[in-house]
C-alpha cells in the first residue's frame, strides 16, 4: 500500500493573534456551532489508495493506461483509447498551442492537479472564464504521459476536476470533455481542423425548408431491450422516431466525425446489442435519404403487421373470461378435459360419453396451439426478413458499396474496464491499404480491488480463490482477441461507451510529443525512479537498519536543539500541552518554516535541515543520526490516539461488511453499495416493522381465529417450524443416493460396536434393586427434614440480621448520641466557667 500521497496545497496563516495552543478538551461539553472541520479546497475527493510502487512499474510488453475515476464515468478509459487513435492523439497534443514549462508535481499521476501562473485578459477575469484553456494542457499531460511514461497508470482526477467537467454529473463527463475540449481548442487554435474530429452535424425536420442543424460530439442512444438487435438498430430508433400515422421527417448526418464516440446505456444488465467490429455509417448520410426513406417506410409496415400478429395471438391464446384468472385459453380446455375424466365419470347420466367429450375439448385445444404456433412463425419470418433488409449498407454487396467505413478501437463496459486496440509496431499501411487487424492487438486493462487480489495470486504462483480480499485497488492488463472484446460489450454492462475511427485517423503518422512535454514526463520518471529507491530502502530487513528511535540526520547546532518539553515528531515541534505560546504560528517546524505553509512536493514528511545547514555540509559527509525526544505523556497521547484510530478503522470495516451482507453488490473501488434511501420516514424498516405489528393486534383483536392462531403460536412454537422431509426426494439418482449413504459409512461400525456393547453389560441383581426401592420413603423423609431444617435457618437468619440491626440502633447509634450530648453539655459548663473566671480576673484588676 502507498500512502505517498499529497492532499493539496495547504492555507497558511495564523488562526488567531491571541495566545494560542493546542491542549486537552477539559470541559464535559463543546458548542458544535464553534468548532468544524473544513476541506482545504472546493474539489476535494476521496483518495484511492494505490498499490506499492514496486507494483505500479511499467511493463516493457505492457501499454499505459489511464485508470478510472469516481467522479467521471468511462473518462480515463477514453483518454486512454484516444491515445491509441494517431488522429485523436494529434488532435489532443495541440501542437500550436503548447506552454514552454508544464510544470511538476509528484503527484500528479494520482490526480493531483498542477496550478501554473497564467496571463489573462480582463474580460476573462470579468467573465471568470480564466481556465478555459486548462483542459488543452491537461489533456497534452496525459497524452504524453501515456507515451514514454515509467508507470503503469495515471489518473484522469486532475481532468475531471476541472470546472468545465466536474460541474456536471459524473455520467456526462465524456460528453462534456469532448465539447469543452473542442470549444478551447478551436478557440486557441481557430484554423485547426484537428480540433473538430470529434464533431458530427445532423439534420432534421419535417421539410427540406424547415431543417433544423444540430452538432454532437457523443451520440447516446437508448437501448430498448429487443433480443437479438445489433448497433444498427439501435440507432435507427434513435434517428428515425417514425410513427405509422404521421409523415416521415427527414433526418440525415451532413458531416461525420473523424471519430465517432457512442454511449449505449439500457434499463437491463446486459444491454445485449450485437456491436460490429467494423461499422458503416453511410445509411444516415444525406446522399442515401432515397434508399433510407424507402428503407423507413418497409419498416413501419413491417412493424404493422407484427402489431396484429401480436393482437391475433393474444385473442387466440387469452379471452376476456380467461384473463381475471391468469389461464390462457388452452390451460383452461385442459383442465376442464381433466376434471370431466376423473370427477364426473360415475356420476354423468347414461347418454353422455364422458371420453368423447374430454377428446373434442383437448382437439381444440390442440387446433388452438397449432395456430399460435402458425402465427409466432410468420410474426418471426416477418422479423426476420426485416432484419435482412436492414443489412443495407452495413456491407459491400454488388449493388451498394459503403465508404464510410469506421472500425472498432476501443470499447469501456464497467467503470473500471476498458478495452483497447493497440499497434503491434509503429509501422504505418500505405495510403491505399487500409490497415488490418493483424497489425494489432486488443488489451484488456482493469482496475479495482478484485485485480489487486488476482495479481497478489499471481505472484504467489496460485489462481485467484474466494477468500482473497484486498483493500487496495489494483490492476491487471492482458491479451484478449476480438471476440471476447465484442462478448464483453454486449454482456458485460449495462452502459458501454463504443469508439470507432476512420480509416483516415488510422493512418495518421505519428510523431513523438513536443521537447516541453517530454521534460514533463521525464521529470515525472525521475520522480517515479526515487519512489521505487525509497520503497527498496523501505524493504530492508529490520536487523539491518537502526530502529532505536533515531533518525538520520545531519548532527544539529546545539543553539537549534530543543528542550525535552516540546514534543518533537520528526522535523515539527509542537508546544506541550502544558505550556502556552505567544502569538503566531501555533504549529511551526524546526528550522522556522511553517507547517502549513504551501508545499509543490508531496508524499511523506521527510526530515528538513536549515539552509545554512545545507552550505555548510560536505557533498561526502556522513549523516549523523540523533535521538528523537518525545515526553512520556506525548508519547501515551499519540498511542491512545492511534488505538481510536485502528478502533474506527475497525468499525468502519464491520459496517462496510454489514452493508455489504444487506445489498450483496460493491462497486469497483471495493466499497459496497450502500442500500437505497427511503422516500421518507415512513418508509423505514422500523416503521413498516410498526405498522406490520399494529396490524396484526388489529386482527387479533377482531377475528378469533387470528387470535387462536397466535395464542397457539405463543403456547407451542415448535408446531410452526416446518418439519423435516419424511421421504427421499425423486429426483436424486443412483450415483446420489449411495454419496449419501457412503458419507455416514464411518458412523455404521461405531453403531455395531455399541449396540454389541450393550450385550456384555452385567444386569444388577433383584434384591439389590428392591433394597433400594424400599429406601427410597426414608429418603423422601428426610429430604423433607432437611427443607424443614433450612427453612428454621433461614428464619433464624432474619432473626439475628434483626437483633444486629437493634444493636447498632441502640448500642451503638444511641450510645454516639449520647456521647455528642454530654460533650455538648461539658462544652458548655467550661465556656460558663472561662466567662466566670474572666469576670473575676477584671475584678481584681480593678481593686
Amino acid at each position: 500500500m502507498s500512502l505517498s500521497q499529497n492532499l493539496g496545497q495547504q492555507e497558511t496563516g495564523v488562526t488567531r493573534a491571541g495566545n494560542t495552543s493546542f491542549s486537552r478538551a477539559t470541559r464535559d461539553h463543546y458548542d458544535e456551532g464553534a468548532w468544524a472541520m473544513t476541506l482545504f479546497n472546493s474539489s476535494a475527493h476521496e483518495i484511492i489508495i494505490s498499490p506499492d510502487p514496486t507494483d505500479r512499474k511499467r511493463r516493457e510488453d505492457e501499454p499505459a493506461f489511464i485508470r478510472p475515476s469516481q467522479e467521471s464515468t468511462h473518462l480515463g478509459g477514453l483518454v486512454t483509447i484516444l491515445h491509441s487513435i494517431p488522429l485523436a492523439r494529434e488532435a489532443l497534443l495541440l501542437r500550436n498551442r503548447a506552454l514552454p514549462n508544464y510544470g511538476h508535481d509528484s503527484q500528479w499521476w494520482n490526480g493531483q492537479p498542477i496550478n501554473l501562473p497564467k496571463i489573462v485578459t480582463m474580460s476573462e477575469a470579468h467573465e471568470g472564464d480564466t481556465d478555459w484553456d486548462d483542459i488543452i494542457y491537461e489533456a497534452q499531460r496525459l497524452v504524453a504521459f501515456l507515451d514514454t511514461t515509467t508507470r503503469a497508470f495515471g489518473s484522469p482526477d486532475a481532468l475531471a476536476s476541472l470546472q468545465c467537467i466536474s460541474q456536471h454529473d459524473r455520467d456526462s463527463a465524456v460528453s462534456r470533455f469532448l465539447e469543452a475540449w473542442q470549444e478551447a481548442a478551436v478557440r486557441a487554435d481557430p484554423g485547426n481542423q484537428l480540433g473538430t474530429i470529434f464533431s458530427t452535424t445532423g439534420y432534421n425536420g419535417p421539410e427540406e425548408d424547415m431543417m433544423e442543424q444540430k452538432e454532437f460530439h457523443l451520440l447516446e442512444p437508448l437501448v430498448e431491450h429487443d433480443p437479438g438487435q445489433t448497433l444498427y438498430d439501435v440507432l435507427d430508433r434513435a434517428f428515425w422516431c417514425d410513427r405509422p400515422d404521421q409523415p416521415l421527417e427527414e433526418v440525415w448526418l451532413e458531416t461525420l466525425a473523424e471519430v465517432l464516440v457512442m454511449k449505449l446505456e439500457s434499463s437491463q444488465k446486459p444491454i445485449d446489442v450485437i456491436v460490429p467490429p467494423v461499422f458503416y455509417a453511410d445509411r444516415y448520410m444525406a446522399n442515401s435519404r432515397d434508399v433510407a426513406r424507402e428503407f423507413r417506410t418497409r419498416r413501419l409496415q413491417a412493424y404493422e403487421k407484427i402489431d396484429k400478429l401480436g393482437k391475433a395471438i393474444k385473442r387466440c391464446s387469452q379471452s376476456n373470461l380467461t384473463a381475471q384468472t391468469g389461464m390462457t385459453s388452452r390451460d383452461v380446455l385442459e383442465k376442464a378435459a381433466s376434471v370431466i375424466t376423473f370427477k364426473f365419470a360415475d356420476s354423468a347420466p347414461s347418454d353422455m360419453d364422458i371420453e368423447n367429450v374430454a377428446k373434442k375439448l383437448r382437439a381444440v385445444s390442440a387446433r388452438i396451439e397449432k395456430q399460435l404456433r402458425g402465427l409466432e412463425d410468420k410474426k418471426q419470418r416477418i422479423k426476420d426478413s426485416l432484419r435482412d433488409y436492414s443489412k443495407f449498407l452495413t456491407e459491400a454487396t454488388p449493388d451498394a458499396e459503403p465508404h464510410h467505413r469506421y472500425t472498432l478501437r476501443g470499447v469501456c463496459t464497467e467503470p473500471h474496464v476498458t478495452y483497447v486496440l493497440e499497434r503491434r509496431d509503429q509501422r504505418v499501411p500505405p495510403n491505399n491499404e487500409p490497415p488490418t487487424t493483424e497489425e494489432y492487438q486488443w488489451w484488456r486493462f482493469s482496475f479495482s480491488t478484485e485485480d489487486a487480489a488476482i495479481r497478489k495470486a499471481e505472484s504467489q504462483g496460485r489462481v485467484k480463490c474466494d477468500s482473497d480480499q484486498t483493500d487496495i485497488i489494483g490492476y491487471t492488463a492482458r491479451r484478449v482477441d476480438e471476440a471476447e472484446v465484442l462478448r464483453a460489450a454486449r454482456e458485460e454492462s449495462s452502459q458501454v461507451l463504443l469508439v470507432y475511427a476512420n480509416t483516415n485517423a488510422i493512418r495518421m503518422q505519428e510523431e513523438t510529443a513536443p521537447v516541453q512535454l517530454q521534460k514533463f514526463v521525464a521529470r515525472d520518471n525521475e520522480t517515479f525512479e526515487s519512489e521505487l529507491q525509497d520503497a527498496e530502502v523501505a524493504h530492508i530487513p529490520p536487523d539491518t537498519q537502526h530502529h532505536t528511535n533515531t533518525l538520520w540526520q545531519p548532527s544539529p547546532n546545539p543553539e537549534q536543539q530543543q528542550s525535552t518539553q516540546n514534543v518533537n515528531v520528526f522535523d515539527y515541534q509542537v508546544p506541550s500541552f502544558s505550556e502556552t505560546q505567544g502569538p503566531g504560528q501555533e504549529m511551526q517546524e524546526v528550522n522556522g518554516r511553517p507547517l502549513l505553509s504551501r508545499s509543490s512536493t508531496a508524499g511523506p514528511v521527510q526530515p528538513t535541515l536549515d539552509a545554512d545547514m545545507w552550505d555548510a555540509r560536505r557533498e561526502d559527509e556522513e549523516p549523523q543520526p540523533f535521538t528523537s525526544t518525545i515526553p512520556v505523556d506525548s508519547l501515551m497521547a499519540l498511542e491512545n490516539d492511534t488505538v481510536a484510530g485502528a478502533t474506527i478503522e475497525l468499525l468502519e470495516t464491520r459496517l462496510r461488511h454489514l452493508t455489504y451482507l444487506l445489498t450483496g453488490d460493491a462497486n469497483w473501488t471495493g466499497e459496497p453499495t450502500p442500500p437505497a434511501k427511503p422516500a421518507s420516514l415512513d418508509d423505514s424498516i422500523s416503521r413498516r416493522l410498526l405498522r406490520l405489528e399494529k396490524d396484526l393486534e388489529r386482527l387479533s383483536r377482531n377475528i378469533p381465529a387470528v387470535r387462536d392462531v397466535l395464542s397457539l403460536h405463543d403456547r407451542f412454537p415448535e408446531l410452526f417450524r416446518p418439519a423435516p422431509p419424511g421421504s427421499l426426494p425423486e429426483n436424486l439418482t443412483t450415483q446420489n443416493l449411495a454419496s449419501v449413504v457412503l458419507s455416514y459409512a464411518s458412523a455404521f461400525p461405531e453403531t455395531a460396536s455399541r449396540l454389541s456393547s450393550l450385550n456384555d453389560l452385567p444386569i444388577p441383581d433383584a434384591e439389590t434393586s428392591a433394597s433400594l426401592i424400599q429406601l427410597q420413603p426414608r429418603l423422601d423423609q428426610l429430604s423433607k427434614t432437611q427443607e424443614d431444617q433450612a427453612r428454621q435457618i433461614s428464619e433464624l437468619r432474619v432473626r439475628s440480621a434483626k437483633a444486629l440491626q437493634r444493636w447498632y440502633e441502640v448500642a451503638l447509634v444511641s450510645g454516639g448520641e449520647c456521647w455528642a450530648e454530654w460533650e455538648g453539655r461539658l462544652e458548655d459548663v467550661e465556656r460558663e466557667v472561662r466567662r466566670e473566671e474572666v469576670v473575676r480576673e477584671r475584678r481584681e484588676k480593678e481593686l
